[in-house]
């Protein structure tokens, strides 16, 4: 699914009056978690729903805020209803488990990006080192950075 421009009209458009409903520019400047998750319900039941780029805008001040099982459950719900997720929006996840030092569901995730044939970037392997360091396992985030020197090489 891509992002069309009907689609970003429909993100972005007031239904009824600007108070009635958050848009994502107030989502980030109120930095309200009650206000996020109302306009991700909002945008997850419109016909036809946004695309995952205006999900992940959506999520990532969620991150920021350091509600990560909030947003780990956000992006469940979105695979749910058959909102495929993007490299971007999978990285945010291992991301998320990282912090949440669940590394074995980073690593999982990494296996998923794999089966979906999407080469992961830089930040994948950053976040995954970073997962590892932060769960104690800093020997693993050694092997792991020295394998993708070598096969930078």
């Amino acid at each position: 699914m891509t992002c069309s421009r009907r689609n970003l009209r429909l993100l972005i458009s007031h239904r009824h009056s600007p108070r009635d409903y958050p848009t994502t520019s107030t989502i980030f400047l109120a930095h309200k978690l009650d206000d996020a998750l109302q306009l991700f319900d909002e945008m997850l039941h419109r016909n036809p729903p946004p695309c995952i780029i205006e999900f992940n805008k959506l999520i990532t001040p969620i991150v920021k805020m350091k509600h990560y099982t909030t947003s780990l459950n956000l992006y469940k719900k979105i695979s749910l209803v058959g909102i495929p997720q993007d490299l971007y929006a999978m990285n945010i996840s291992i991301n998320c488990y990282s912090r949440l030092k669940q590394v074995n569901y980073s690593f999982a995730l990494l296996a998923t990006i794999f089966k979906l044939g999407h080469p992961p970037d830089s930040a994948t392997y950053a976040t995954l080192i970073n997962g590892l360091v932060l769960a104690d396992r800093v020997f693993e985030a050694v092997e792991l950075f020295k394998k993708l020197i070598r096969n930078l090489q």
